[in-house]
């Protein structure tokens, strides 16, 4: 049996380490194997390993934070799996001078439940444990960047890939896509350079209708200097005591409930608002002890730029709730075709992502996801074919392509901002996939069914926020608990 995966996250590899010896597997990578947005992740991974904690308990942040918009059956099934598979791996976690396990809180969670590895490098230490499997069955290729799917009657039998300067046919019986988000359509953003959302604009072209497009989330303190994203912040450290100050020193989010630790979509809103009027908004590290040894990667920028303790901050492009339609099994509506991760659309985030879940339902889908295929896949099918090269062409102007981006799918929106969007995307090249302007091709139709899913949904729910249009009440937004 032969399985392509695209895309070398932590989903990726929680996939390509699951499947059976037996399963002959080759990963695309875009980049190469210390790249993507797993990495990155600092402030650790939510889970129900707390004494006064439990999966309801869990479950019910998660839900509230969704607005109830999630699939509440998945949301238990990943969180009760994730527990499990989690406890296998509880030695990696930072550990308290008695030997438990040291828990720290973020926005919207009733009480500390976030594991952490390497203080705020967690992220980094996941990807190092769960790094691809050496067998001689796992083919493993670098800036090999896949271009499109491959359908034939009905199936996904494979993709199209390009690699330095060459374009290639790799044919497989089941194709994962695990191309991660869209954060690199807008200007500030947290992920790694290179999320222009490839796997969700592969689909569109495929035929696949994509859902829940416009829950963008929108991460409320990227540390930012002179027009650049300089890093995350992790929210961890405003579990730890940093707070967001205006210019003059008060507090941003006194009065707000849950203060500094609110939802993320309601600091954001909360730091863009400020921003939009021409004021800074700074995160307050001072009441931060022990920075060095908590939180080492920030520390260490911090001393290389002789930074601080007000730190510059933005909301920037952090998760897409949205994507491929996806079991938590990763099952698509195209046969041979899976989604994992922040690629795939599974329900458990609804309207607005939990901090600290992304990496929970990566492990978790990677994981269900490779036991599924290697029980139902059809085995036959594999080889890679040589294609013409790339047409050489110009790519669009990909910053100011960003800059129209972030004015129609920003924190805060508007049908008439999103109509603009729509009339630009509308106005730019097509078909640019099969070019050297693959970048742009994928921006510019991830973006566009983005912006339609936007201006579709007069509801401002979650990280979809629109002025002018009607707020809903608790009774609108809350579902029957029982799933």
């Amino acid at each position: 049996m032969n399985v392509l995966v695209i895309g070398g996250g932590l989903a990726a590899r929680a996939f390509v380490n699951s499947l059976p010896p037996d399963v002959s597997c080759t990963v695309l990578l875009k980049n190469t194997r210390c790249s993507g947005n797993s990495r990155l992740a600092q402030g650790g991974i939510a889970v129900p390993l707390h004494p006064d904690d439990s999966v309801e308990k869990h479950w019910l942040d998660t839900m509230n934070c969704g607005a109830w918009q999630n699939d509440g059956e998945r949301v238990w099934k990943m969180i009760e799996t994730g527990l499990s598979l989690l406890k296998e791996r509880k030695h990696l976690f930072d550990e308290k001078p008695d030997g438990s396990l040291a828990f720290g809180r973020e926005g919207a969670h009733s009480l500390p439940r976030i594991v952490h590895a390497g203080g705020d490098r967690t992220g980094s230490y996941l990807m190092a444990a769960e790094d691809f499997t050496l067998e001689k069955s796992t083919r493993v290729l670098e800036h090999a960047e896949a271009e499109d799917l491959l359908i034939e009657n009905g199936r996904c039998t494979g993709a199209v890939f390009r690699s330095r300067g060459k374009r290639y046919e790799i044919r497989a019986d089941a194709v994962v896509l695990a191309t991660g988000g869209t954060g690199s359509l807008f200007p500030y953003t947290s992920n790694f350079p290179g999320s222009t959302g490839d796997g969700q604009a592969m689909a569109v072209r495929a035929g696949m209708k994509l859902q829940d497009m416009e829950y963008i989330q929108f991460h409320p303190t990227l540390w930012v200097e002179n027009g650049q994203t300089v890093q995350l912040i992790s929210e961890a450290l405003r579990g730890a005591g940093a707070v967001l100050r205006r210019a003059d020193g008060s507090r941003l989010m006194k009065g707000v409930p849950g203060g500094d630790l609110a939802a993320r979509d309601v600091t954001a809103r909360a730091v863009d608002e400020e921003r939009q009027k021409g004021q800074p908004v700074y995160l307050d590290i001072r009441s931060v002890t022990q920075i060095e040894k908590r939180f080492p990667f920030l520390y260490a920028e911090i001393q290389r730029r002789s930074s601080g303790p007000l730190l510059p901050v933005a909301a920037g492009a952090h998760f897409h709730m949205g994507g491929i339609p996806a079991s938590l099994e990763g099952a698509t509506a195209v046969p041979g075709l899976f989604a994992v991760g922040e690629t795939a659309c599974t329900g458990v985030h609804g309207a607005n992502r939990l901090a600290s879940n992304s990496l929970l339902e990566a492990i978790v889908t990677g994981t269900l996801c490779a036991e599924s295929i290697a029980e139902n896949a059809s085995c036959g099918l594999g080889g890679i074919t040589e294609l013409p090269p790339p047409i050489r062409t110009e790519s669009p102007d990909l910053p100011g392509l960003r800059r129209r981006i972030h004015e129609g799918l920003g924190v805060v929106r508007s049908n008439e901002q999103l109509d603009r969007l729509i009339e630009f995307l509308d106005s730019c090249p097509r078909s640019l996939e099969k070019t050297t302007a693959l970048a742009a091709a994928n921006m510019i139709q991830t973006a566009y069914i983005t912006a339609i899913a936007a201006k579709n949904n007069n509801v401002p729910l979650g990280a979809h926020w629109k002025e002018n249009t009607h707020e809903p009440t608790a009774a609108e937004t809350t579902a029957d608990p029982v799933f």
